[in-house]
This record gives structure tokens, sequence and C-alpha cells, in this order.
């Protein structure tokens, strides 16, 4: 299994932005995309590890793609118009997601106690 984390990772990645993408095309609920953003992010992080904690956090991206996207061949949004709205939008949509990523981290890196209690545990076993 652990062989395939990454290729499985990225996939489920794929999947989740190509689905944040076209709903963010398709709607105009910001809460909803951001929600959607968030879970799916905490879902790659919780389920992959180390290689959901890097996609999760890039997965943000869909969104500033899919507003590029919609500036240039599709309607427009009137607040997304200037460059500085995409740099917002960007650092928004990032924090977002690596927040959702975070909480995994937790889970999948040991901490420091954790990891000297085991050794003198097997120390003391042996």
């Amino acid at each position: 299994m652990r062989r395939l984390e990454w290729p499985l990772a990225l996939i489920s990645a794929l999947l989740a932005a190509i689905f944040l993408f076209q709903g963010n095309l398709h709607t105009d609920d910001t809460g909803i995309i951001a929600g959607l953003l968030f879970i799916f992010a905490a879902a790659l992080a919780f389920l992959f590890c180390k290689a959901g904690l890097l996609f999760g956090s890039l997965l943000g991206l869909s969104i500033v793609i899919s507003e590029i996207w919609n500036f240039r061949f599709g309607v427009p949004r009137t607040n997304m118009s200037q460059i500085s709205h995409f740099v917002l939008l960007f650092l928004f949509v990032s924090a977002l997601s690596v927040a959702g990523s975070l909480p995994a981290l937790e889970r999948g890196v040991p901490s420091a106690g954790h990891v000297q209690a085991k050794l003198e545990s097997s120390y003391l076993a042996a």
C-alpha cells in the first residue's frame, strides 16, 4: 500500500481539483467552494499522510486557475478584474487548503516524546 500512496494521492488530488475547478466555474457561492476546498484538503491529508499533505496544500490552485480561465475565456466576475485580486485569491485559497491539511500532520508525524518513549520501552524490553 505504501508503494501506491503517492500515485493514489495524486489521482485523488487531481479529481478533487477538477471538481473544484468545475464547481467554481458554475457557482458564485464562495462559502460552498471554500468549505469543499477545506474538506478535500483535510481528506487528502488524512488518507495519504505526507503525499496528501503536499497535494492537499496545492489544491487551492485549482480555484485560482478556474478564475483565470473565467477571466480569459468566460464571463469575468466584477471583483476579479485586477492582478491584485488574483494575488489575494491565491493567498486566501492557499491558506485555506494548508489549514485543511495541517490537522493530519499530528496523525502522520510522531512527536519526539513519542519516539523517545518507544525507544525506552524497546530498550527496557531487551
